[in-house]
């Protein structure tokens, strides 16, 4: 916006200019929109307007609105092309949304998530295009290599890995948790408060600024039976708890 702004005050200052050169005959035809939208163009398009003469103080002109045009074409490009690097960047990073309906969402890491994946793989073997999302505060790669040694054959699931916090609004945007089918909340491993991670990754999700409209399909486990009601309250009651001690 701000170097869409700029040209056209520049393109403001070049129509200043040759109004004031008025006493071309041509110029003296146009209206002022039509000097400021000729100087415009030639901006943005490294050109002159045909109507400018190649002589006399019209010939700095010429030369500023190239010399503006190469200015602006080169800024454009540079955000271009350090727009395109960041796009890359969050791919590599597992930082970009997942365009995906009717997924099923995987909140969280742990040692059963392979056996859980081949499960679903198996039950989504009738599905031609089925789609499982991972998200997990863990880095991208590490989870791509390990489900690549733990998962190999996928049928005609696609697993997709995206690094992010469950508990973050907007990393749960990352994964279309509003369009998920189902979502499973996985209980983090050797955490001694394990259940109270799960309730606020419940509370995270039913909390999150939403435009869906049904319930959400929630599966978790909970250690501790005490906590059962609470995870079900913080869920809101869209989601099945299941008693675990593992």
């Amino acid at each position: 916006i701000g170097l869409l702004l700029a040209s056209f005050l520049l393109s403001g200052v070049f129509t200043a200019a040759l109004l004031l050169l008025e006493t071309h005959r041509d110029i003296t035809t146009k209206s002022r929109s039509a000097v400021f939208w000729d100087t415009s163009v030639g901006v943005l398009r490294a050109g002159t307007p045909s109507w400018m003469p190649d002589n006399g103080v019209y010939m700095f002109v010429k030369a500023g609105l190239f010399l503006t045009s190469m200015l602006v074409g080169g800024m454009l490009i540079g955000i271009i092309t350090s727009g395109f690097r960041e796009t890359i960047k969050d791919l590599a990073k597992g930082r970009s949304l997942v365009p995906v309906e009717g997924h099923t969402v995987v909140l969280g890491w742990h040692s059963a998530l392979s056996g859980i994946l081949a499960e679903l793989v198996v039950a989504n073997a009738s599905e031609r295009n089925a789609h499982v999302v991972v998200l997990a505060n863990m880095d991208k790669t590490q989870m791509d290599q390990s489900l690549a040694d733990s998962l190999p054959v996928r049928g005609t699931t696609t697993v997709v890995t995206r690094a992010g916090n469950p508990l973050n609004s907007f990393d749960l945007e990352l994964v279309n948790i509003e369009g998920s089918r189902s979502v499973i909340v996985l209980p983090p491993e050797g955490a001694s408060d394990r259940d109270i991670d799960v309730i606020k990754t419940l509370m995270a999700v039913v909390g999150k600024p939403r435009t869906r409209t049904e319930p959400y399909h929630m599966v978790t486990s909970i250690r501790d039976a005490k906590n059962l009601k609470t995870a079900m309250l913080a869920a809101q009651g869209q989601v099945e708890v299941i008693s675990s001690r593992d």
